[in-house]
């Protein structure tokens, strides 16, 4: 069984106090998205042009697969 998907929407991803949330979390920003990993938060591979639609279309197939999403 997998972990559910949480995904937040944030204004700056360096200004993320990692403290309060768990690994595996996705921050979308206006730029960028990231995820994460052990206390620290990872961009996205290949970020450069990626949308905050791109974003939130990875959230929607993960969500496909049994995962939720907390805005």
């Amino acid at each position: 069984m997998s972990k559910p998907v949480k995904a937040y929407e944030v204004e700056n991803l360096q200004k993320v106090d990692t403290t309060k949330y768990k690994n595996g979390d996705i921050f979308i920003s206006n730029r960028s998205g990231a995820i994460l990993i052990n206390g620290k938060i990872r961009p996205f591979n290949n970020t450069t042009g990626l949308k905050k639609s791109d974003v939130k279309k990875m959230i929607d197939e993960a969500i496909k697969k049994g995962g939720e999403v907390n805005e």
